[in-house]
């Protein structure tokens, strides 16, 4: 949840943050105009062809809550696997309208304070709903098996887990503060404790337990392997290109590749295709789609978006990187180019 939809291993995450410490109203609007330039347009068009798809089958149509991203705000998904990847989407989409939106509210009375109280109040608000609902109380197996329940009402559901990008901007915060050289020094161990809680958050470690610490886990994790991945995607070389190019292309690829696997084994199931043909064409039509939506749809839109900020009035931590601007480098054909 951390990383997607940002290219370079969230750095325009942590930028976005450093804006929301300037928040101003016309700040706010540039801010999520810029969000949704970003996501809405690759969501919509992939929401338009799995519309024509159902028509066709004559399946029943799921997409007038998905227009608003309401399709599992506090109920279980709506259309089951109709859309299925969109859970987590829908999550980031909800986290920046409110948060942001609680971030104006609060820097005209707490001033620099307003950031980390934002975050305090998105971490702590989810994970005081997941403790009530987590434990054992009556009812709990009336939405089916504890683990389906688990999954449907409270890790896909964007009021309980709108904590999950918090953690993200925590680390934003602190990596434009005094405290960034720190962390880049201890990016090694950070990533081995952050792989460590990775390795650990996994079922069973106690069924109340894991339901409510498992989400913070996780994040904190993801966040603990930041570090390391920003110095390698800023550093020049093979690796660092690849991870860029890969990045570009990563949003459409988790719009598609869950549909494609759908419908390549569904071919498989109909005879219309050998098994073994499956994942190969999945994964082909995926890197196939999602380099043409980045290329003639995404990037586009992309070039044409408001400026957020100048490069003088970022925070010095924050501030775009000198050096090639992007989209500048060796001319040479790529599925995902690097602009």
């Amino acid at each position: 949840m951390l990383a997607k939809h940002h290219r370079n291993f969230g750095l325009d995450l942590f930028r976005a943050a450093a804006i929301l410490m300037v928040l101003s109203p016309r700040a706010w609007l540039v801010f999520m105009l810029r969000r949704w330039l970003r996501t809405v347009p690759a969501y919509y068009a992939w929401l338009a062809v799995l519309t024509l798809a159902s028509l066709a089958t004559t399946a029943e149509i799921e997409q007038p809550l998905y227009l608003l991203f309401l399709q599992n705000f506090a109920w279980p998904m709506v259309g089951g696997d109709w859309f299925a990847v969109s859970w987590s989407l829908a999550i980031e989409e909800w986290f920046y309208l409110l948060f942001s939106l609680a971030l104006l509210g609060l820097a005209p009375i707490l001033g620099q304070r307003a950031l980390p109280v934002a975050i305090a109040l998105f971490m702590a608000v989810p994970l005081a709903v997941r403790i009530a609902l987590a434990p054992d109380a009556a009812g709990w197996d009336l939405l089916g098996s504890e683990t389906t329940a688990w999954d449907h009402a409270i890790r896909k559901i964007v009021a309980m887990r709108l904590d999950a990008i918090a953690y993200g901007v925590c680390l934003a915060w602190l990596w434009s503060s005094s405290m960034r050289e720190r962390i880049e020094r201890l990016r090694w161990p950070l990533a081995a404790a952050g792989l460590a809680m990775l390795a650990f958050a996994r079922p069973p470690f106690g069924a109340g337990v894991w339901r409510v610490w498992i989400f913070p886990l996780t994040s904190v994790g993801f966040a603990c392997l930041f570090p390391l991945g920003l110095v390698l995607s800023a550093s020049d070389g093979p690796l660092s290109d690849l991870i860029r190019r890969l990045s570009n292309g990563s949003y459409a690829i988790y719009l598609v590749h869950f549909t494609l696997l759908a419908w390549t084994f569904a071919a498989v199931q109909d005879g219309w295709i050998p098994a073994w043909t499956a994942i190969p064409l999945a994964l082909a039509a995926t890197f196939l789609l999602a380099g043409a939506s980045y290329r003639w749809l995404e990037m586009p839109i992309l070039r044409r978006r408001p400026k957020q900020l100048s490069r003088g009035q970022y925070p010095a931590a924050a501030a775009p990187p000198q050096g090639k601007r992007q989209g500048q480098g060796a001319a040479k054909v790529s599925l995902f180019p690097a602009g």
